[in-house]
């Protein structure tokens, strides 16, 4: 199901297709249309940012420490440090403009 921007773009990518007298189209047909052309030419390049905007961090250092490996979970605590930061800042210039 589509929430927020996502479903804001569907929504207007159909109605301008549907404008174009030539062309018939449903909701479901669109989407597959965009998973399918989006999966083979862009997926690969765009796959480490997705990755890291749905990052769980409980689950990558449970994955980790599984491995009792001190330098690993060192480097995954820096990156989930790094990953954190950003956020907060954002958050906290949210709060502030609002």
């Amino acid at each position: 199901m589509l929430v927020g921007p996502g479903k804001d773009a569907h929504d207007k990518m159909l109605a301008e297709i549907r404008a174009d007298e030539k062309a018939t189209i449903n909701s479901s047909k669109l989407i597959n249309w965009i998973v399918a052309d989006y999966f083979e030419n862009f997926f690969e390049k765009r796959k480490k940012k997705i990755c890291k905007a749905h990052l769980n961090s409980r689950k990558y250092m449970l994955a980790v420490m599984k491995g009792n490996d001190p330098q690993a979970i060192r480097k995954a605590l820096q990156e989930l440090a790094r990953n954190i930061a950003p956020a907060k800042n954002k958050n906290e210039e949210d709060a502030g403009a609002a």
